[in-house]
Formats: structure tokens, sequence, C-alpha cells
């Protein structure tokens, strides 16, 4: 046998005790695959039936499957060495197959996706079929996985999703890089026992190892009267937000009270934590008052901070808190911090805030020509520090390290544009200038803008992440609040 006989389709069982090639549309089976890897000694036509072409086939140890040119079903199983056929009845005319172990699927020609259910050795043809609802129309390809009850698609647009057909959680999309080139064409898909592959046929192919994981935004509530989301803490399945009444509030439940000295507030920031519950709160009002609070119960007493340090016309428009104090963007562009902030602890008097000496630093560095800054943003830990000026361009700040709190300079990333910022201990999230969320991986004090880029599906008004990215929640285009659900499978090792 040569190794380049031609061959339209070539499908392998597991244990690569049985190959098939599907060429001119006949189906031919090769012999002593095991003897002769890869692919035996030579090829034997199978016969399907009262003969016919093939459209698609799939195999694996125990039997194979073949759709006809009909749109009928053909179930071949091997009995005394011989293949014998047998007609699989479905109410559709069909034109793909995929089988893996047990589970067997198909595609029609109107798009549908069906389950065979009860296919066992003792009875291989299966009993039934169930339906995988969708809104994809025709797709490119699609898999089954054995365990979980999983199927991988790949639509028309190319994007590949995720979807545990023996639940109603829907689909999930899984993200590839954005740097990745989006394929022109239609796509392929396949899987062995440690990894999932997916190739145009010609250039590309992309791989993912171990695990898969696909996302899915989960409706929360509509029409809120959310403006800004603020926090959104580990242990909590809710997030704070500002309203568009200009006060606080956690989406489960009632306004947090505002300063008594306060018309309406523009601006929150909580000390990141796991929860928000004994965490201290900074705000602005309209005015650019900063208030402070030990914590969100309804009981404590919002404490203003005293501001006498700056001249009567420069004014704080924007502040952040993180573990080591505050960092604040002023009127002029110019960015500012002050050590330290009233710990979340009763032994805390509320009036000690009111006592402790203004002592916000002036920080070392600019923007762009022409530009200054407007907003700043901090994560978990102290050296994540950016921030973005009037031009949305995103700064790292560098050079934060435990003898130098306030950093050397500001570090201007020239493809990133955000209208907001959001950063977990690993992740940068950005809101970016035409509403996307993108999000980048695996940030580090050597490397503030991350290893690699996605961006999450959606258009959108706000974000704000926990420190372990397990909470990520958005305020889409309508003002809906919507939360990020995550879907994992393992692939067998």
């Amino acid at each position: 046998m040569q190794h380049s006989d031609r061959a339209e389709q070539l499908v392998v069982s597991i244990t690569n005790r049985t190959v098939w090639r599907l060429f001119n549309k006949r189906l031919y089976s090769s012999s002593d695959s095991s003897k002769f890897p890869p692919i035996g000694s030579h090829w034997n036509e199978l016969k399907i039936g009262n003969g016919g072409s093939l459209l698609s086939m799939s195999i694996n140890d125990q039997c194979g499957w073949c759709i006809k040119d009909d749109g009928t079903l053909w179930l071949m199983r091997m009995v005394d060495e011989t293949y014998q056929s047998l007609n699989v009845m479905c109410p559709f005319s069909l034109n793909r197959i995929f089988c893996f172990s047990e589970k067997v699927a198909v595609t029609t020609n109107d798009g549908e996706i069906l389950i065979r259910v009860g296919c066992t050795d003792d009875c291989p043809e299966g009993d039934g079929w169930i339906f995988v609802e969708h809104n994809f129309g025709p797709i490119d390809d699609f898999i089954l996985l054995t365990t979980k009850n999983i199927i991988f698609i790949v639509d028309k647009k190319h994007h590949l999703w995720i979807n545990q057909w023996s639940s109603d959680g829907g689909f999930f999309e899984v993200l590839c890089n954005d740097d990745s080139m989006v394929f022109n064409q239609r796509c392929l898909i396949c899987v062995n026992s440690e990894s999932l592959f997916i190739t145009d046929c010609e250039e590309r192919i992309l791989s993912f190892s171990d695990c898969i994981t696909g996302v899915q935004w989960k409706l929360i509530e509509t029409n809120t009267r959310l403006q800004r989301l603020i926090g959104a803490f580990t242990t909590e399945n809710f997030v704070w937000a500002l309203t568009t009444d200009k006060m606080i509030r956690p989406s489960n439940g009632s306004i947090l009270e505002k300063p008594a000295q306060a018309q309406y507030l523009t601006h929150a920031s909580f000390v990141p934590d796991s929860c928000s519950q004994g965490t201290v709160l900074w705000t602005l009002d309209e005015s650019c008052n900063i208030y402070v609070r030990a914590n969100s119960e309804n009981d404590t007493k919002w404490e203003q901070l005293d501001q006498s340090q700056f001249d009567w016309n420069r004014r704080l428009v924007h502040i952040v808190c993180n573990n080591s104090g505050v960092w604040a963007v002023d009127d002029r562009g110019c960015t500012h911090f002050r050590h330290g902030h009233m710990p979340a602890s009763d032994r805390i008097y509320l009036n000690e805030l009111s006592l402790l000496p203004p002592a916000w630093i002036p920080i070392p560095g600019t923007p762009k020509k022409h530009r200054g800054f407007s907003q700043i943003y901090c994560g978990p830990v102290d050296w994540m520090v950016y921030a973005t000026d009037n031009k949305q361009t995103v700064y790292a700040r560098v050079g934060i390290n435990e003898e130098n709190r306030i950093g050397t300079s500001w570090e201007p990333f020239e493809d990133c544009s955000a209208l907001e910022l959001a950063i977990s201990a690993h992740t940068l999230w950005l809101l970016t200038s035409c509403g996307q969320i993108q999000c980048r991986e695996n940030i580090s004090i050597t490397n503030p803008i991350g290893t690699r880029s996605t961006t999450l599906p959606g258009f959108f008004l706000s974000l704000t992440v926990s420190i372990d990215d397990s909470q990520v929640w958005a305020l889409d285009s309508k003002r809906n609040l919507l939360k990020l659900d995550r879907l994992t499978v393992l692939l067998e090792k």
C-alpha cells in the first residue's frame, strides 16, 4: 500500500485497529492496519446496503457509521470477519456524522443536530434521538466527547462552541487569541485523547490541550438603573455599582446612604479584598469632596477627608484604592498617591480619620504631549497601577517595589485604548473605546500588559472583576446586568 493513496476523508479508530477512507464517494477499509501501521497492507471496498455514494463516515473500535447521498444513516458492524450494514431510521435527511465510543451525533440538511441515544455494545444502533437546540444555522463541523455529554461546534463564522447537551446550560464560546488568524473558509475540528484541534485545512491549526474553557454571558437583571460597576468580590454573588441617581448600591440590596454633605456621588472605590463586608470604601461627590467609611454596613458613618493640602482651584476627580493606599487624578491631569487608608477594624474610631494629616504625594511622570491623565486603576498587588489619559491611551506605572511605592515613570501602550479598566491578580481587563471587553492574561511586574489578548463577545458600558477572576460583571448597552459564566471541559489522559 502506498501512503500517497488519495482520499477525501480518512478516519481512524482510537486503537488504530480500523482505518477507513472515503474517495470518489466510495468507502474503503484497510486490512491489517495493526500489523502494517499506519494504514495496513491494502484497501477493501465496502458496499453499504444496495450501494450508492457516501457523504460522511465515522468509526470507533466497535462499529462504523455512514451517511449516504440520499441522506440515510447506516451502521457498519464486523460479524464473522465480514462487515454487515444496517439502515438506522431517522426522520430527517442527514449530511454528516460523528461517533466517539458509544456516542453518536448527526447533522441534518436543515442544520439540526441530533444525538443518538441507547447505543451500547449489545445494541450499537441505539433506540432513539434527541435534539441539541441551537441557533447557528448550518455549521462547519462538530465532534462529541464521551465524558459529561459534551459537543463541540464550529459555526459558519468559525467560532468554536461547547455545549453539555444533557443540561440546559446553552452554548459556551471558546475564546481564541486576538492575534490568531481568523479563518476565512470552512473549518474542521478533531480530537484525540489529550487535545482538540481546529484547522482551516490549508494554513493554520489551533490546538487546545488538557482542558478547554468556554464562556457565556448570563443575564442577571434587565433594564437596571445602574450606571457604573465599582466592585465585585470572590465570596459574593452580587456586584456593587453607582446608580443613574448617583448612589451606591449592591445589585441584590438597597441603596447605601450617601454622605449628608453630598448631593450625589460621581465615583467610588473599595480596598481590594475577597469580601465587601468590613472593607474600606472611598467615594467622591459632585464637588470633588472625598468621603470614607470603614465598611459597607448600614449603620456606618461617612467621614469627610481633609483636602486642605491642595489649593482651592485644584480638585481630585478620580480615586482608586489598593492595599498600600489611595491613588488619584486631579482636574489638571496629574496623579497623586496617599499612603494608608482607614483600616476595616472596630478598634478604629470613626473620628480618627478626620485627624489623619493630608499627605498626598505628587507622582512624577506625565502622559504623552498635550495630554492629561483622566482615570487611574489599581489591582490587588501594589505594582498593579494603571491609568488612562484624555485620549483613552492606557499606561502602566513602572518601578513600583517595596522600597518605592510610587514607582518611577508611566509606560504607554500604543495598541491599547480603554474607557475603563479592571485588574485582578493575573489579568488586565479593558473596556475598549468601541465597547468591547478585552482580557489580557498573565500580567506581571516585568510585563504589565500581559502575554496574550482575547476579546469577549458583546458590547458594554461598564465592567468590574474580583481579585481572582471568578466574578466578572458587565453592563451591556441596554443597561442589562450580566455575569460571565464558564464551562471547563477536561480532556482525558
